[in-house]
């Protein structure tokens, strides 16, 4: 078994220790100090300094391999059954998939029981029109896609049916965390997260889609 924390400072000596290592791995566009400063409020969480050192150790690299400050918007460290883990949140999965040079626009919608949905899957086209007004209840939600505009123009939609989406929340180890308490966002993460898989994006991007999954 991994060593649980016994004092508030031990995830603090566990994060300086291998500090230089995680800032190497940062992209240009991410100040050191900024990082530094979310991981450091981040560790003081009661319940991630319950957590062993060495998931939290993996986590913070994991973020900073994927570029993302742990800042609660863009990515969190999540503490589930003493473990932490490292998730990347709807807005930073957005930046992902924007930073490479192919991809201009990014996003995803959630059809409901009122909706007007069609898809083609030969042509990869998408009509849809909102009639429900109530866009809030995830018992409603009939179908999520993406959409991803490159900048040539060119538009690629990703679909996934209300069966498909619950089977990725039945399989999930945090049934009872995000997927219980924002449904409708873990949704539109899901079908944008499949979607971004079959873009042109850079390596290290498909690999924080790999580790977030």
């Amino acid at each position: 078994n991994l060593p649980t924390t016994k004092a508030p400072n031990a995830l603090v000596l566990a994060f300086q220790n291998e500090m230089n290592g995680y800032l190497k791995l940062l992209p240009k566009d991410l100040p050191q100090d900024r990082f530094k400063q979310f991981v450091m409020e981040a560790l003081m969480n009661p319940e991630l300094q319950r957590c062993t050192v060495d998931s939290v150790i993996v986590s913070v690299m994991r973020s900073a391999q994927a570029g993302l400050p742990i800042d609660g918007v863009l990515s969190a460290l999540v503490p589930f059954k003493g473990q932490a883990t490292f998730v990347v949140m709807v807005k930073g999965l957005l930046q992902l998939v924007r930073r490479g040079n192919k991809i201009r626009q990014a996003g995803f919608e959630l059809v409901f029981e009122s909706d007007e949905f069609r898809f083609n899957p030969v042509t990869r086209e998408v009509h849809h029109i909102r009639i429900d007004r109530d866009r809030t209840d995830p018992d409603k939600v009939t179908d999520a896609y993406s959409w991803f505009r490159w900048f040539d123009g060119y538009m690629d939609y990703e679909v996934m049916t209300r069966q498909e989406l619950d089977r990725v929340w039945r399989s999930s180890p945090a049934q009872n965390g995000p997927w219980k308490s924002h449904r409708c966002s873990m949704y539109g993460k899901t079908v944008l997260r499949r979607g971004a898989k079959r873009q042109p994006l850079p390596d290290e991007v498909l690999q924080a889609l790999q580790l977030d999954e």
